[in-house]
């Protein structure tokens, strides 16, 4: 199988990216806005980019006017799926970037769950 061949090769580069790029955050799962008595808070290490960030729109061109006020308040925090072992994200979570001056919060907004090497979590202003 093709997948198993490049398995290593694939879990080597994710391990390089993150060990560049990564930092801790906090995860705080909630249910209606409050803790989520089901779902501990965890911590986690994963590239968390923010600001200006490319985004495409419906016709799959860069969309400069929704680039400036959704992407450029929030980001992306890209987990890696081979290390993560905590509850799954769900719309509405919180990320706490705790090694980032000020320890801002960002809100999830989606997941793209589609990737079989990260889990996306996209996020706005909290």
């Amino acid at each position: 199988m093709a997948t198993a061949q490049y398995a290593s090769i694939r879990d080597r580069v994710l391990a390089a990216v993150d060990k560049t790029f990564a930092e801790t955050v906090e995860i705080k799962f909630l249910d209606g806005g409050k803790a989520d008595p089901d779902r501990a808070n965890t911590e986690v290490v994963a590239p968390l980019r923010t600001g200006n960030i490319a985004a495409k729109n419906l016709s799959g061109g860069v969309s400069q006017k929704w680039k400036a006020k959704v992407a450029a308040a929030g980001g992306t925090l890209s987990i890696n799926r081979a290390t993560y072992t905590g509850p799954k994200p769900q719309k509405g979570d919180k990320i706490k970037a705790i090694e980032r001056p000020g320890k801002p919060f960002f809100e999830v907004l989606a997941i793209d769950d589609r990737s079989h090497t990260r889990l996306v979590l996209i996020l706005g202003d909290a």
